[in-house]
């Protein structure tokens, strides 16, 4: 059985993409090591801060409408989706810089942002656009199984960052950490952009007209995707911003290298992996064919890799911590021997969950980001003491929500396969 994963179609697509993913995510934890040194810790909680905001409001920009690029048998119609994006991404622009012009100090308060880094915001709404454009032709190329040139892009675009930021760093420049995200996420665009024309899409099969047919055919993605998305996403990136109001920037900055070595390399994994399986759910449906075996043996590849970091990170998190950051990183090192159940079990279940957007069981994984929305909201009510208490109350909630996706999700497939028999 283990024989026939490694050796199947689906195996070598997934392992294009983890690998580009794997090693795109090394650039910027390897470069941690020297910007940890380069930028001070109230740099890096308010980029922290900022990233977050950036996660929650790409939502906004695509409206999930970018999910619906992949379902649809005919390219016109998956084209013209692309379009849709475009459109709704610019009106998003255009909304985001009125609100930083005229709501920047309502931003500042609310938000406990440092005022002497103000002049990070007004790149905020362009580094969204970017990354919402690139989205959506990230799913066309997993449509067209562009696997190589995902990871291609992944590793340009993280590499690129990674070198303006040290670049900028050795030059002190203090915007050098947010200006190497918008230039890298400006160079992931042009390249894919790039790669976009190298495949001949004729964009005069983008009209009003199929615009709008499409934005009514799968309207169910903002109706039923959209909230309950941007409100999971939100749950996701929340507790950087509760930390950094109930405990201040310091350990802002301390969390958000947990995050980035943790947390960034294990979630971006099990969207690689996804991405993949969506694809081939999605084709496996159309032809109503049998799915167990497929969801089996990516259930026992994912067991494989979270299962093994959750025993390293969790015997040696500070002492890795330490040595590779310095001795005044440690209670990262501390936070991530907690945090890793946490990242562990997102690892295992998430890339499962694409099961449920080929199978269109949109309601189900909408009902879901909104409790767990709200379990997660309740974190900044609780009386946590110190980091610690609110990190390990933080597990808690996540291991016992994603333990009950992961039921909703085998019951889904149970439910399919009854169909086919």
């Amino acid at each position: 059985m283990i024989t026939k994963i490694f050796k199947s179609e689906i195996f070598k697509n997934i392992s294009i993409l983890v690998s580009g993913t794997v090693l795109a995510q090394l650039i910027p934890v390897i470069s941690q090591v020297f910007l940890r040194r380069m930028y001070s810790p109230e740099e890096f909680g308010a980029y922290s801060i900022l990233c977050s905001l950036i996660g929650i409001s790409v939502v906004f920009f695509t409206l999930k409408y970018d999910l619906g690029i992949i379902n649809p048998k005919s390219h016109v119609k998956a084209l013209n989706i692309f379009a849709l994006i475009f459109f709704i991404a610019t009106c998003f622009l255009i909304i985001s810089i009125s609100s930083i012009l005229y709501f920047k100090n309502t931003i500042i308060d609310l938000l406990n942002f440092p005022e002497k880094f103000t002049f990070w915001l007004y790149l905020l709404p362009f580094i969204i656009y970017l990354m919402a454009i690139y989205k959506a032709l990230e799913y066309w190329f997993i449509r067209m199984k562009k696997f190589k040139i995902i990871s291609f892009n992944k590793l340009a675009r993280r590499g690129a960052e990674s070198f303006i930021q040290l670049i900028l760093g050795v030059l002190n420049v203090p915007v050098g950490l947010i200006s190497g995200n918008f230039l890298g996420n400006l160079f992931n665009l042009f390249i894919g952009l790039v790669n976009i024309k190298k495949s001949s899409v004729n964009i005069r099969l983008i009209t009003r007209e199929r615009i709008i047919s499409v934005m009514k055919d799968y309207r169910e993605y903002p109706l039923y995707s959209f909230i309950p998305s941007l409100l999971n996403t939100m749950a996701l990136l929340l507790p950087i911003l509760f930390v950094n109001k109930l405990f201040g920037i310091e350990n802002t900055a301390q969390l958000d290298l947990t995050r980035t070595v943790l947390a960034v390399p294990s979630i971006f994994l099990a969207i690689a992996v996804s991405q993949v399986y969506l694809q081939k759910f999605s084709e496996i449906i159309h032809q109503n064919k049998s799915l167990k075996i497929h969801f089996f043996n990516i259930f026992i590849y994912l067991f494989m890799i979270s299962f093994a970091i959750l025993i390293t990170i969790y015997s040696f998190g500070e002492e890795i911590f330490t040595l590779i950051f310095g001795d005044k990183w440690t209670l990262a090192g501390n936070f991530s021997e907690i945090l890793i159940f946490k990242y562990a079990i997102v690892f295992l279940v998430s890339p499962l969950s694409c099961l449920l957007i080929a199978l269109k069981r949109i309601k189900i994984i909408s009902i879901w980001q909104i409790l767990y929305f709200l379990s997660i909201l309740q974190l900044y009510y609780f009386n946590t003491s110190s980091t610690k208490d609110f990190l390990n109350l933080y597990v808690k909630i996540d291991v016992l929500a994603y333990l009950a996706y992961f039921i909703l999700i085998v019951f889904s497939l149970i439910r399919y396969e009854k169909k086919l028999t």
